[in-house]
């Protein structure tokens, strides 16, 4: 729990906190047996809560606190619960599945309305409070699978005796309904112009914590991650000793499927390479 105060000498704009609560649980595994021998897939289920809370006042130091303070008020709460867990396929294979809940809670929303002359030569859209308790929610999916791949090459000739090709590939799945759709409520669209254009809106717009996001998800990612190893052939006093080296710390290509995008659905190839030239 604290509090904060912030003020332009030049602007004077001023910002109050009062109060921000943050109210946390560390992760907990709510189906694990205590006895068990062997774990399976749902006592490694994990589960953590988030809250937090703000309360926020604006405006210039000399008008701040004329009228009704109270409509000034920004304040809202949000919860997060984030749960996971991992389990083998196949033996080789690590799976980790995961959901992500997020909530927000405001004490008022925002509704636009569109209005023109009767002429059609003016128009003007307006922002009105609607000042009853609204709750916004949003969730995702996602997993991931990886293992690790070891491709030993031999040398009978030269320096190497031996060099080690470690490969982690990894996929991962990210799924996230579009809570802008208009049955949710969430987001709504207004008239702009005189030629009947249309924008989406939050009604979360002006919220401390925004609301859900505008958009389905659904993508999957690929990441190769790649390491060399070598041993290498040292002559000494007493004859010929090998010493493990590192020829490459990591090479890694990454790129990510989107499946819902209209277009483009195949993102840019990242290579990335890390090694050690100097002691």
């Amino acid at each position: 729990l604290n509090a904060m105060h912030s003020q332009n000498t030049i602007t004077r704009q001023m910002d109050l906190t009062l109060p921000a609560l943050t109210f946390n649980v560390n992760r907990f595994f709510p189906f694990k047996r205590e006895n068990a021998v062997r774990q399976n897939v749902l006592d490694k289920i994990q589960v953590s809560y988030l809250l937090e809370a703000k309360n926020t006042l604006s405006g210039r130091d000399s008008t701040i606190f004329k009228g009704n303070p109270l409509d000034s008020l920004n304040y809202g709460m949000k919860h997060t619960i984030p749960i996971s867990t991992n389990f083998n396929l196949f033996k080789y294979i690590t799976v980790t599945p995961g959901l992500n809940f997020s909530s927000v809670m405001y004490a008022k929303s925002e509704n636009k309305t569109y209005t023109e002359s009767a002429d059609r030569t003016a128009y003007k859209v307006t922002t009105n409070l609607v000042k009853q308790p609204v709750v916004g929610y949003d969730a995702s999916f996602s997993t991931s699978f990886n293992t690790k791949l070891y491709f030993d090459y031999s040398f009978k000739k030269g320096r190497f005796k031996q060099i080690r090709h470690l490969l982690v590939p990894t996929l991962t799945y990210n799924y996230r309904p579009d809570f802008g759709a208009s049955h949710f409520g969430f987001w709504k669209k207004v008239q702009t112009d005189t030629a009947g254009h249309y924008q989406n809106y939050s009604i979360f717009e002006k919220g401390i914590f925004q609301g859900p996001a505008l958009g389905k998800s659904n993508s999957l990612g690929i990441n190769l991650n790649n390491t060399l190893d070598a041993k290498m052939k040292q002559k000494t006093d007493t004859g010929f000793t090998y010493k493990k080296v590192s020829l490459l710390q990591n090479v890694g290509l990454v790129t990510n499927y989107n499946f819902a995008a209209d277009s483009f659905k195949l993102s840019n190839l990242s290579l990335t390479a890390r090694t050690l030239l100097f002691k």
